[in-house]
């Protein structure tokens, strides 16, 4: 459905003076304006009036503005880009974005990636999800009290907190003192000080090949 908006400016309900809608059969609907651009979901209607979701977090003026004369568009929208419950899809592209698959401005073919609840309680009591958005649908989107199919639960404790826990090893390589071992070099003895050569006089140090002593 189109129109124009025939009222004074207005942040919070459309009208149309000319409009003869059944009460409340447009909510849920997604409402935009044409000549900004900017849209938002409709909450109710009468039959010549519709009240929309009104934020101004990031817009002091609101999400969605109406003026004398600005036109409209109601559509009906089954799932937004990125929204919860949806995954994988066609790569968008460009400045103005393109279906990377179909080359034209289409729906990306993102499949269902449904969250699921259970488990969740506070007091006791079960938390659920919920959602204010009329396209983001309870057992479509989201399942509460429902397993994921295919989910194994952890064992509990886990076998990792109950078992020997492995120990560090300082071994090193079997022929790390292998004279003339070309991977690890040779080990040279450097006496320092003018005493008698013993173990608290002694500093071993180890060559890379390439600077191994012929």
């Amino acid at each position: 459905a189109t129109g124009t908006h025939t009222a004074a400016q207005s942040n919070r309900v459309l009208i149309d003076s000319h409009a003869h809608w059944a009460t409340n059969q447009w909510t849920g609907y997604s409402l935009t304006n044409t000549v900004t651009g900017r849209a938002s979901f409709i909450t109710g209607n009468t039959a010549t009036t519709i009240t929309y979701a009104f934020d101004n977090t990031y817009d002091p003026n609101g999400n969605l503005v109406f003026q004398p004369g600005d036109g409209y568009a109601i559509c009906r929208i089954g799932a937004a880009l990125d929204q919860p419950g949806r995954g994988k899809g066609d790569l968008i592209t460009g400045d103005t974005p393109r279906n990377s698959t179909t080359r034209t401005a289409a729906w990306p073919h993102q499949v269902f990636e449904p969250i699921y609840s259970w488990n969740n309680t506070i007091n006791g009591s079960n938390v659920n999800i919920q959602s204010v958005f009329p396209t983001i649908q309870e057992n479509r989107d989201y399942y509460n009290q429902t397993a994921m199919p295919g989910y194994i639960s952890f064992t509990y404790p886990h076998p990792l907190t109950t078992g020997a826990q492995p120990t560090a090893s300082t071994s090193y390589p079997h022929d790390y003192h292998k004279k003339g071992n070309k991977k690890w070099g040779k080990l040279k003895r450097r006496k320092w000080g003018g005493s008698k050569e013993n173990s608290a006089n002694v500093t071993i140090e180890r060559f890379a090949p390439d600077q191994q002593s012929k």
